[in-house]
């Protein structure tokens, strides 16, 4: 019974600057992700292809964001965790994978508790989320707001509060006292991608949001400031891999927020 219901529900959960994705998944076209991506193998294995590394992982990998990969799986129970807030530079090569992050007994861990997720409760869920999302911060050195510099923190929360194209770098740049280059410049520096990207990734978090509300796919990607259908298609394959109605239109999806 925990396989069949495994099979046909997925878990998002969306906290803290992260986003996590419990769920099967079959093959991904070559895509790159916006953020850094943790993916841990829950069960089975898939096979990774990219410039970088080639091969089988059935333990965890960490994938670095902007690196073109492609997947091929079959059917395989996958972890994956989007560390929006990224991870601390100086431990990490971003041009390479990492291809053991979490040691063997941090992941057959992760397995115990994730296999009879079907099992519990909301509550119970939410819980193991975030003992997950503590145990993460610990092993993978994950760091904190408070270590932004100030004026990104403003950028931020200005970003977060508004989807509209019409603020201009420029505008950010001015509320901070600092120049356009200047200021794209530490943006990219503090948070691993640039301010344009930067958006595209909360269009996309808000899309999450919209959905859990109920909303259908169509409503909610024009709600979460994508043009059209096509637009939002394309942008959703080339960071994920497939076709959005692929991850939110089959199956049933459990969230949490």
């Amino acid at each position: 019974m925990q396989k069949d219901l495994l099979a046909i529900r997925k878990y998002i959960f969306v906290k803290d600057y992260k986003v996590i994705y419990l769920g099967r998944i079959n093959n991904l076209s070559l895509h790159s992700h916006i953020t850094w991506s943790l993916c841990i193998c829950i069960e089975g294995e898939f096979f990774l292809r990219s410039k970088l590394f080639t091969g089988t992982v059935s333990n965890s990998i960490l994938i670095p964001p902007g690196i073109d990969h492609e997947i091929e799986s079959n059917d395989s129970l996958v972890l994956f965790v989007f560390f929006e807030k990224f991870l601390k530079s100086e431990n990490l090569n971003t041009n390479s994978f990492q291809i053991s992050p979490l040691s063997m007994e941090i992941v057959n861990e992760w397995r115990n508790k994730l296999i009879p997720i079907s099992i519990l409760s909301y509550n119970e869920i939410d819980q193991v989320m975030n003992i997950l999302l503590r145990d993460l911060k610990l092993h993978l050195n994950t760091f904190s707001m408070n270590q932004l510099d100030g004026r990104i923190k403003m950028i931020l929360s200005r970003l977060n509060t508004s989807l509209d194209e019409r603020l201009r770098i420029e505008d950010l740049a001015k509320s901070v006292d600092l120049s356009t280059s200047r200021i794209s410049h530490l943006f990219k520096s503090q948070m691993g991608v640039s301010i344009a990207t930067y958006r595209i990734w909360l269009k996309l978090r808000n899309l999450s949001q919209s959905l859990k509300l109920g909303k259908n796919l169509t409503y909610a990607a024009q709600e979460s400031g994508f043009f059209d259908s096509s637009h939002f298609n394309r942008v959703f394959k080339r960071y994920f891999g497939l076709a959005p109605h692929k991850v939110f239109s089959n199956g049933e999806i459990i969230w949490f927020t």
